[in-house]
């Protein structure tokens, strides 16, 4: 599936998946494995879902955005659960939480790093999630 995936994708976008697996330092000889049926390393589904910009999720299992989100209500509070997906052995997600009378705005930090972010190369911002998530273990 993660190939089938994957070849979809690069299709989408008009590229190979060779050309993008060697764009974030993966090795071509994977891929035949990939097409087999092996599953990618936890790493390489990182840099390939930041370069092709779909969600780890999309990548592994084919789910979309809208087939991840799940929304639950609770008097003015809304939780939107989004972008929940495995790496390696590891699943992580992003929960979003908001309340119906009001949006929540970021103090300085935090709009400084998304904009230091939002700068960078997208192979900066492999090194610097790979570096996060290797620390967080």
């Amino acid at each position: 599936m993660f190939y089938d995936n994957l070849k979809k994708e690069c299709e989408k976008q008009g590229t190979t998946i060779s050309k993008v697996v060697v764009e974030c330092g993966g090795k071509t000889g994977s891929i035949d494995g990939w097409k087999k049926g092996a599953m990618p390393n936890s790493k390489i589904v990182m840099q390939l879902s930041l370069r092709l910009n779909v969600t780890t999720d999309y990548l592994l299992f084919g789910r979309t955005q809208s087939q991840q989100e799940q929304t639950f209500s609770n008097n003015n509070t809304t939780v939107s659960q989004l972008n929940v997906g495995a790496l390696g052995n590891n699943s992580n997600g992003h929960v979003t939480i908001r309340t119906k009378q009001e949006k929540y705005e970021y103090d300085e930090l935090t709009q400084e790093m998304i904009s230091a972010f939002q700068k960078l190369s997208t192979s900066e911002k492999i090194e610097l999630i790979h570096s996060i998530y290797q620390k967080s273990k």
